[in-house]
């Protein structure tokens, strides 16, 4: 049977192990909210490049975009 100093030094190493886990999870709840705040300022610019991309690969459906055109690849060796 367990005695009353090792139920204590227990009881301590429960506590304080809570305490390192709630700031390891406020950490990271902080970050969660910054990567978060800057996904939603890219979200506007995303969308709008979208919008271009998918006007390009219309005009390549369409018959020709000068953006859309298949070119050779040259490589040059020095």
């Amino acid at each position: 049977m367990a005695t009353m100093k090792a139920i204590k030094r227990r009881i301590s190493s429960v506590n304080s192990t809570q305490q390192i886990m709630k700031a390891m999870d406020l950490v990271a709840a902080s970050k969660l909210q910054k990567v978060r705040m800057r996904r939603d300022g890219v979200r506007p610019m995303y969308s709008y490049l979208s919008r271009i991309v998918s006007g390009i690969t219309a005009d390549e459906d369409a018959g020709g975009s000068v953006y859309a055109e298949h070119r050779d690849v040259i490589k040059n060796i020095a």
